[in-house]
């Protein structure tokens, strides 16, 4: 399963990703996005379990700007900690861009987040 964002706006109703996502990387609210996107998921499989439903992993999407903010492998480890879920439960998903160039903070970030 992936989380997905959808914004749907009340005067023009529904903003696809391809044109909101861009501007949020461009002026910085991707990173409040994406923190909001981690917990949601998060969230939503703690309430399965809660209520003893079927559990299955999500996948969050994840930019460069989210590695280059730094502190993601913690946001995501105290955001499972928080809910109470194995880290089995949450698959992150590595946006193109993100993997563009030679940063080694990225590969850092990735072997910590495995």
């Amino acid at each position: 399963m992936e989380a997905l964002i959808r914004w749907i706006r009340p005067d023009h109703g529904l903003v696809p990703p391809i044109e909101f996502i861009p501007v949020a990387e461009s002026n910085g609210m991707i990173l409040r996005i994406g923190d909001i996107v981690m917990m949601k998921a998060c969230a939503q499989i703690a309430t399965w379990k809660k209520e003893l439903l079927p559990v299955v992993p999500i996948s969050i999407n994840v930019s460069a700007k989210q590695f280059s903010a730094g502190f993601l492998p913690k946001k995501l480890s105290d955001c499972l900690k928080n809910c109470g879920i194995d880290s089995s439960l949450l698959e992150v998903e590595i946006t193109e861009s993100a993997m563009m160039g030679e940063d080694n903070t990225i590969i850092t970030d990735l072997c910590e987040i495995r």
